[in-house]
């Protein structure tokens, strides 16, 4: 496997920023078709003669009706808990984003540190009103500049550094 150093794919985008800015502002991006079907576009027909398209099973875009009820009976189950793991009113559930760089640049900033930027999403959740929620935490435990082997197992330093640092400042 070759692993890309962050810097090494920010020189190539920056290159490619700068070499084709002036271009890509002219682009017709209905005229750019390589042919392919995008998967919620497929149905029922078939990706590479064996996998069917669709979000979900039939070549449909949407949930079974016992899928989005399971889904919707998870999320009312939903409640804050106290540090032993307890119901609690005054505890707090979390929504944390794990990942490299992409996920932590979507969920939170092009640099990937706090603040988050107003853009991302987590800068978007917690400007909602909506969801100022309480017991709510929001937390980036993604980080840039890694490689997917960096979140694969369990065992991997990522998942103790989201639990003894992020979780913990967090808390």
């Amino acid at each position: 496997m070759v692993r890309l150093s962050c810097f090494s794919g920010l020189g190539l985008f920056a290159f490619l920023l700068i070499g084709f800015a002036q271009s890509a502002a002219a682009s017709d991006c209905t005229q750019s078709s390589v042919g392919l079907v995008p998967l919620s576009e497929l149905r029922t027909g078939l990706y590479l003669g064996q996998f069917q398209g669709g979000l979900y099973p039939n070549g449909l875009n949407f949930p079974p009706a016992a899928h989005a009820a399971e889904g919707r009976a998870r999320a009312l189950a939903v409640e804050p808990l106290d540090t032993s793991g307890n119901p609690s009113a005054t505890g707090r559930y979390v929504l944390l984003s794990i990942g490299m760089s992409n996920t932590t640049q979507e969920f939170c900033s092009a640099g990937g540190g706090e603040p988050c930027d107003a853009w991302s999403f987590k800068g978007q959740a917690t400007a909602h009103p909506a969801l100022k929620t309480a017991g709510l935490v929001i937390v980036n435990g993604a980080r840039g500049g890694q490689a997917i082997s960096s979140w694969d197992a369990p065992t991997d330093a990522n998942y103790d550094r989201v639990r003894d640092q992020d979780l913990t400042r967090a808390a």
